[in-house]
């Protein structure tokens, strides 16, 4: 006897969780990371994806990672990127916001061909599995040194000066 199982798949892929990874942020604080840093996000999906084009993740601030790419051995995730650019800051932790696949730039489906809808379409927000934060800090330090001890224009060679040194942020 020959037997038919058949059944029917038309439930749209879910984003359960990302998770971030960077080699080395700042040398005083290895979760802060600077211009040309470059951040990978996995994305992990409910069930088996495949991704064509661009797909997009938004990011906490106000960017969008770069690249796509399918984790080699398991298909369930996606490897995102982000590199820091100029005037990326987040001064909270860096989070992922939202996902989308813009209209005709590209696709994520599961194996049904079922389409990825976004994180608005669900109601859906996605905190990374890191325990430390992610930090993106590019303005650049600044230091100002100043003297309470010596007037503008003086000179001397025998008393002590006192240097106040404030600083805009962590160098």
């Amino acid at each position: 006897s020959n037997t038919l199982i058949w059944s029917y798949d038309n439930t749209p892929p879910t984003l359960d969780s990302v998770e971030m990874l960077s080699t080395g942020g700042s040398s005083i604080d290895p979760t802060t990371f600077g211009v040309g840093h470059v951040i990978s996000i996995i994305a992990k999906f409910s069930e088996p994806v495949s991704a064509t084009g661009l797909p997009v993740l938004n990011l906490s601030n106000g960017r969008n990672t770069t690249t796509v790419s399918v984790v080699e051995g398991n298909d369930y995730e996606l490897l995102f990127t982000y590199t820091v650019g100029q005037n990326d800051n987040s001064n909270n932790d860096l989070q992922v916001i939202g996902a989308s696949v813009p209209i005709g730039v590209g696709s994520i489906t599961d194996r049904a061909g079922n389409s990825f809808a976004g994180l608005a379409e669900n109601n859906q927000t996605i905190t990374h599995d890191n325990t430390s934060t992610f930090v993106v800090d590019t303005d650049s330090p600044s230091m100002v040194i100043s003297s309470t001890t010596v007037t503008s224009g003086s000179t001397t060679n025998d008393a002590f000066i006192v240097l106040n040194f404030a600083v805009s942020n962590n160098t």
